[in-house]
């Protein structure tokens, strides 16, 4: 899931931009990443030489005491950025959407390495169709969502630019899901 990821920080772009004190628009995008730009990490130090999921450890990415960790420095580093309480939390609400959309769509992770419980609906494994519909409806939602709040504070998004979006959502959602 790539524009699922992106969506939340679509999201959190427009609440915080009318701020004086915000992080950098990268923030966002890096924060709602993290995860998986972890897991590619995590797969050249361990000198994999592929990036399929289900040949790569994701343990130190995609756990949730991981993630915890990971909402945590991500929300130090976005408060280092602005000096705002509220984007920290925006900046760890990146990490914390990350981990709802895998739970939901992606495959099952576990709590704290594999022999701690799982959790997770694993539809990347039992149902991967269903899983691509899923992230459609999810990245949809986050684009029209943040259409409508980019409309609000005056700055509406050009047909052009949504249609880029949703174009992209629908080809790459697909794209992403191992089918």
């Amino acid at each position: 899931m790539i524009i699922g990821h992106f969506g939340p920080a679509l999201i959190a772009h427009s609440f915080e931009a009318e701020q004086k004190q915000r992080a950098p628009t990268w923030y966002y995008y890096v924060a709602s990443q993290l995860p998986d730009v972890g897991l590619i990490a995590v797969s050249i130090v361990a000198g994999g030489d592929t990036l399929d999921p289900a040949d790569t450890p994701m343990t130190a990415s995609h756990d949730l005491l991981p993630v915890l960790g990971f909402m945590a420095v991500v929300g130090f580093i976005g408060w280092l950025l602005s000096r705002s309480w509220r984007t920290a939390a925006w900046g760890a609400a990146m990490v914390a959407a990350h981990g709802i959309a895998d739970f939901i769509s992606g495959f099952k992770h576990f709590v704290a390495g594999a022999d701690t419980p799982s959790y997770g609906f694993d539809l990347y494994t039992e149902s991967p169709a269903s899983a691509v519909v899923i992230e459609w409806v999810w990245s949809l939602l986050f684009i029209g969502a943040f259409v409508l709040l980019e409309r609000r504070r005056g700055e509406p998004v050009s047909r052009r630019r949504a249609i880029i979006y949703t174009v992209i959502a629908l080809v790459s959602v697909p794209l992403t899901v191992p089918l």
